[in-house]
C-alpha cells in the first residue's frame, strides 16, 4: 500500500512506491503459555507478529514442542508403570521461554529451553534468530561475525561462558 496524494501542476492521483521495508506488518509480541498434557508439563512462548524473524521463531518452537511431546509420549507411561504414577522420573517437563533484543541494525529472537527428562537435573539449552532491520532477511552467524573477528569472537564467547555465575 503507498501514499496518494494530488498535484496541483497536473490534473492526476500519483501513487508513492511502498516503503522498501515491509517485511514486517505488525510488531512482534511475546507471552507465555502454560502446557498441561497428559506425559508432560511446561510452558512455551506465544510469538505474534508477521515477519520472517518470528515465522522462523514460531516454526521453531512447534517444532522443539512435538519432538519432546513424541519422546514424552514414548517415554512416560512405561515409567509410570514400572515405578509409578507419582515417580519424579515419570514428570518430564519443558520450559521454553523467548525474548525481543532490539538492536541498531538488527533484532533478534532468543529462545532458551530448559528440559527435566529424569535423573539428577534437567539440561539447557538456547537458540537465536537475527534479522536485519533493513528488508527483515535472516541473518547467519557468518553474516554478522565476519570471517577476519572469529578468533576473536570465539575468545570472548570462551571468557563470557567460563565467566558465568547463574544467579539465585
Amino acid at each position: 500500500t503507498g501514499v496518494y496524494f494530488y498535484t496541483q501542476s497536473r490534473q492526476d492521483i500519483t501513487q508513492n512506491p511502498p516503503p522498501e521495508d515491509t517485511t514486517e506488518q505488525t510488531p512482534i509480541t511475546i507471552t507465555s503459555e502454560e502446557i498441561r498434557e497428559e506425559n508432560y508439563t511446561g510452558s512455551r512462548p506465544a510469538i505474534a507478529g508477521e515477519s520472517k524473524l518470528a515465522d522462523a521463531a514460531r516454526v521453531y518452537v512447534e517444532n522443539l514442542v512435538a519432538r519432546f511431546a513424541a519422546q514424552a509420549d514414548a517415554d512416560v507411561p512405561a515409567m509410570r508403570q514400572d515405578w509409578g504414577e507419582d515417580s519424579p522420573a515419570a514428570s518430564y517437563n519443558i520450559e521454553i521461554g523467548a525474548k525481543l533484543v532490539e538492536g541498531e541494525q538488527t533484532k533478534s529472537i532468543i529462545i532458551t529451553e530448559y528440559v527435566y527428562t529424569g535423573g539428577a537435573h534437567g539440561s539447557s539449552s538456547y537458540k537465536t534468530f537475527t534479522a536485519s532491520f533493513r528488508g527483515g532477511e535472516l541473518l547467519s552467524l557468518s553474516d554478522i561475525v565476519k570471517e577476519e573477528s572469529e578468533t576473536a569472537f570465539t575468545e570472548l564467547v570462551k571468557e563470557k561462558l567460563n565467566a558465568f555465575r547463574p544467579s539465585d
